[in-house]
């Protein structure tokens, strides 16, 4: 009969910890992990005014998702083109899938083609450029999520005229 008695509170615990009352908000405003899927051409694209050879797509990211472990879109970079960086709090991974050229992960220099694959552990300065003739296209995951929000504070939705400076 205790046992009884245990689950019964259990259960009622857990129902009144799990939703809001009608009309109620939740007491956070952390998401909740669920699955998701993304069909081809979703996401949020965005461009960059101040860099617009590349543009990047979120797919997975926190509010999308509700996991802060990691977070993965896609980017292109254009022909001719090159990007760096560093990222200060996320290990980064890109798989290019489209166009050639070349990566520096810290002082070593490898030939990039569809298939490649880059580990780049945060804080270590990277660099890609695109030495073909179409853009360069590639999948990149940072875990935790978190630097992919400064996409968003930094780009514009695709489609979007660049504010004019004048």
């Amino acid at each position: 009969m205790a046992h009884k008695a245990v689950l019964v509170a259990s259960l009622s615990l857990l129902s009144a910890c799990a939703s809001p009352a009608v009309g109620q908000a939740p007491a956070t405003a952390t998401p909740v992990p669920r699955g998701l899927a993304i069909p081809p051409g979703g996401g949020d694209k965005l461009i960059f005014c101040s860099a617009p050879e590349i543009s990047a797509t979120i797919k997975i990211d926190p509010p999308s998702a509700g996991s802060s472990r990691f977070s993965m879109g896609t980017g292109e970079l254009a022909p001719r083109s090159s990007n760096s960086g560093v990222h200060r709090t996320a290990d980064e991974i890109i798989y290019f899938v489209r166009g050639t050229g070349s990566a520096q992960i810290g002082e070593e220099t490898v030939a990039v083609e569809p298939g490649t694959t880059l580990f780049i552990p945060e804080g270590v300065r990277h660099s890609f450029t695109n030495s073909s003739d179409e853009p360069m296209e590639f999948v990149w995951v940072f875990a935790p999520a978190g630097f992919e929000a400064g996409f968003r504070t930094r780009g514009i939705p695709a489609g979007t005229d660049c504010p004019s400076s004048g």
